[in-house]
């Protein structure tokens, strides 16, 4: 009886416990306290990421905080939205002048590639026969094995492909209807043997490579397109033809070598910037329309030749150097800015014209003349 009582109570116990376990499942809170326990927090790296960021702002744990934390997440997850819209408002506004931009260029490109096509639709012809002459055209260099004498008949414009150097087969006469640029390309000497009036189309500056002796022959009116400092290798017989303005370019010593006659087509002012003792061979009326104060490098003797009203223009002190017997073509008025001491070397008569307030600068001596009448003539004049 006992053991049946015994195992009775155990299979009772058995069908109470059995009886409890549905209703613990059944439980939300032990299924929730359940999922707790069997959460691994090593493996689940977005909880721990959720954690770090609450513990961020969510440092005091008391009830209140507890209560508000679903309103403080919920604020901060606003805030962040607000501040991404307002970021990614700018990259749209970025977005948009780009593509602004891009069909722009696309607009652009669109109106060139039809003004492309509409070029080569006019063009077309024109390639077609270049491609068609340039199959037919001879090498330049070809031409080099052809007799001189035949490169008459080629145009001339072709010669221009021609090596320079073979050009001196050609006759002369023939480079006349050769560009004129393209003979800088020609030797020098050749140029010799083409005529000179075809030289006024050669650049200028190219006529200091042809002798100077051949300038000659071209017209003088051309010169004046050479060098200044070139033209002292052109003969100096040859200057006469070059305009008497352009002759100031000229170095001055060089105009020595200018016959004189012409220096009265330069300019008076230049003749300052030639030698004083060339100035002997320039006719003495020009010399009146050279500066006063350059006659005092002129010989002495010179000033003979210069108009004795000219002279007045002249210092003083430089007429001591003048022949006594010229002084008495100099007004007489003039004569007293002269040294008193040279008067004595002036003809007693010339005196007389000397008024007689200047006259008391004179030595004594020399008024006593041995012409009795003259030397009166002078003691009256001074008392």
């Amino acid at each position: 009886m006992s053991e049946n009582k015994v195992e009775m109570s155990t299979e009772t116990a058995l069908i109470q416990n059995s009886g409890n376990v549905p209703s613990q499942q059944n439980n939300p809170l032990s299924r929730k306290l359940n999922k707790i326990l069997e959460t691994r927090l090593d493996n689940d790296k977005e909880m721990l990421e959720a954690l770090k960021a609450l513990s961020v702002f969510f440092t005091e744990n008391s009830l209140r905080t507890r209560r508000n934390l679903r309103g403080d997440i919920e604020r901060r997850s606003l805030n962040i939205n607000e501040e991404f819209a307002r970021i990614f408002k700018d990259v749209k506004e970025e977005l948009e002048s780009v593509h602004e931009d891009v069909q722009a260029m696309s607009t652009c490109c669109e109106e060139m590639t039809s003004r492309l096509k509409a070029a080569k639709d006019q063009t077309q012809d024109l390639i077609v026969k270049t491609n068609k002459l340039q199959g037919e055209k001879v090498p330049a260099a070809y031409l080099t094995r052809v007799p001189a004498a035949y490169l008459t008949r080629v145009p001339a414009a072709y010669l221009t492909r021609v090596p320079a150097a073979y050009l001196t087969r050609v006759p002369a006469a023939y480079l006349t209807r050769v560009p004129a640029a393209y003979l800088t390309r020609v030797p020098a000497a050749y140029l010799t043997r083409v005529p000179a009036a075809y030289l006024t189309r050669v650049p200028a500056a190219y006529l200091t490579r042809v002798p100077a002796a051949y300038l000659t022959r071209v017209p003088a009116a051309y010169l004046t397109r050479v060098p200044a400092a070139y033209l002292t290798r052109v003969p100096a017989a040859y200057l006469t033809r070059v305009p008497a303005a352009y002759l100031t370019r000229v170095p001055a010593a060089y105009l020595t070598r200018v016959p004189a006659a012409y220096l009265t087509r330069v300019p008076a002012a230049y003749l300052t910037r030639v030698p004083a003792a060339y100035l002997t061979r320039v006719p003495a009326a020009y010399l009146t329309r050279v500066p006063a104060a350059y006659l005092t490098r002129v010989p002495a003797a010179y000033l003979t030749r210069v108009p004795a009203a000219y002279l007045t223009r002249v210092p003083a002190a430089y007429l001591t150097r003048v022949p006594a017997a010229y002084l008495t073509r100099v007004p007489a008025a003039y004569l007293t800015r002269v040294p008193a001491a040279y008067l004595t070397r002036v003809p007693a008569a010339y005196l007389t014209r000397v008024p007689a307030a200047y006259l008391t600068r004179v030595p004594a001596a020399y008024l006593i003349s041995p012409c009795a009448s003259t030397s009166l003539a002078f003691q009256r004049q001074v008392k």
